[in-house]
């Protein structure tokens, strides 16, 4: 069966799978793909000979994919999909190791040993330690999502060349194991790490569809609007993000800092001085640090600096505002570089538009 034959137009059809025996039904291995992945997996799959049954998400409006095998092939499939992480990631750090995570995630821990384990890594700054943990950490309890959202996180915190690659790769693997929803803003952040924001867009339409938390689409689309350079969208998202989070979390803090970089600093102090005052979540160093962003954000006064003395000493405070300052700085220059990207875009679209406008004019000559 050819490619194009074997992809269904309709996938909405587990009432006809239902009535299927167990042998020969079929179940979803890859779900909300981009058609060139969808492509590889496929080409894996049929090589290690699986049948595919490939076809566009039902309720998507996007071009997304859905991969199914026999229900059978699972297990075939999942080493398949390994196999291609090994074979088209050749410039990722030892894929290898990789591939046996994802078999170790199925594999029973002890979830206090790993969480000791985990401090210790990432008090040492111990990256490959940290990931490796993580992966394991998953397995101990799948339905823990904050677990799954470090483990990209931690991924894309690498300073290697197989970054979003692998983090990709990861959350697809949990997309088959939690549905969209628990990720399709996750795989958003990866495409905005990119800089693949069309991407990103098409992603986070797909979360809001299929129920994804308000607060994490609403958080990923003020990266989006920053990464684009918009800081009226960033405002809107901003907005719809404190509506939708009313407990601060850490992701405030990021805000509050994407929020100063771009110039406000009055929205950014106020959401700093809230999650300082009210946020049970945050820990001792997101605490500090914050308190640290918003006296440089705000200007450093002798009063500022002096409270955060009296909180964490002298050398540690001075260490903090150093810390904050860098991050500062670096967000403002991925700012002045969106807003520049932003007016070349729409420069380019001005003259596509008069372009366009002077081709009818001719015309009616």
């Amino acid at each position: 069966m050819s490619r194009d034959d074997s992809r269904d137009d309709d996938l909405d059809d587990d009432e006809q799978e239902a009535e299927q025996s167990p042998e020969s039904s079929w179940t979803a291995v890859g779900r909300y793909l981009t058609p060139k992945r969808a492509d590889a997996m496929q080409d894996a799959l049929e090589e290690a000979g699986i049948q595919t049954r490939v076809g566009l998400e039902g309720r998507s409006s996007h071009e997304l994919i859905r991969v199914r095998v026999p229900a059978d092939r699972l297990d075939d499939a999942e080493d398949a999909l390994f196999e291609l992480l090994e074979d088209i990631a050749p410039e990722t750090p030892d894929p290898s190791r990789y591939a046996g995570a994802l078999g170790k995630m199925r594999r029973r821990r002890e979830l206090a040993r790993l969480t000791s384990e985990l401090e210790e890594a990432l008090g040492a700054d111990d990256s490959d330690s940290v990931i490796e943990i993580l992966w394991k950490a998953v397995a101990v309890d799948p339905d823990d999502s904050h677990n799954r959202r470090q483990l990209v996180g931690a991924l894309l915190d690498r300073d290697s060349r197989g970054d979003t690659f692998l983090a990709r790769w990861w959350v697809e693997h949990a997309m088959r194991r939690h549905g969209v929803a628990a990720m399709a803003a996750e795989m958003a952040g990866i495409a905005i790490a990119e800089d693949s924001l069309d991407e990103a867009e098409a992603w986070l339409d797909e979360a809001a569809l299929s129920g994804a938390d308000p607060a994490e689409v609403a958080f990923e689309r003020c990266n989006l609007a920053f990464a684009k350079g918009e800081l009226r969208e960033l405002k809107q998202a901003a907005s719809d993000f404190r509506r939708s989070c009313d407990i601060p979390d850490s992701n405030w803090v990021e805000l509050a800092a994407m929020l100063a970089a771009a110039g406000e600093i009055d929205r950014a102090g106020q959401m700093l001085g809230t999650a300082l005052r009210d946020s049970p979540l945050l820990v001792e160093d997101e605490w500090t640090l914050a308190a640290a962003l918003r006296m440089v954000a705000e200007g450093a006064d002798d009063q500022s600096r002096d409270e955060l003395i009296d909180l964490v000493g002298e050398d540690e405070a001075d260490d903090l505002e150093a810390e904050a300052s860098s991050w500062l700085k670096e967000l403002q220059k991925d700012w002045k570089r969106a807003l520049e990207g932003s007016k070349k875009a729409k420069r380019a679209q001005h003259s596509q538009k008069k372009n366009s406008r002077d081709h009818s004019k001719r015309r009616r000559k």
